[in-house]
């Protein structure tokens, strides 16, 4: 199969970025792409939010509006 032919039979409708909640300070200062993902995704997932303090989960939230 070449990119033409996944073109034709795939289309896409929207983008969804998984963020981790216990790792998202660390993963933030070290790697652009976690700024770039979330600002191009329709849905944001946070993920391991029963693991994370409720001020990262907050901080999370506020930095992808």
């Amino acid at each position: 199969m070449t990119s033409l032919d996944l073109h034709r039979a795939y289309s896409i409708e929207g983008v969804i970025t998984l963020v981790d909640s216990v790792n998202d300070k660390s993963t933030y200062d070290n790697h652009e792409e976690v700024i770039k993902q979330p600002a191009l995704a329709d849905i944001i997932i946070l993920s391991k939010t029963d693991l994370a303090e409720k001020s990262a989960i907050k901080s999370i939230i506020d930095r992808s509006k």
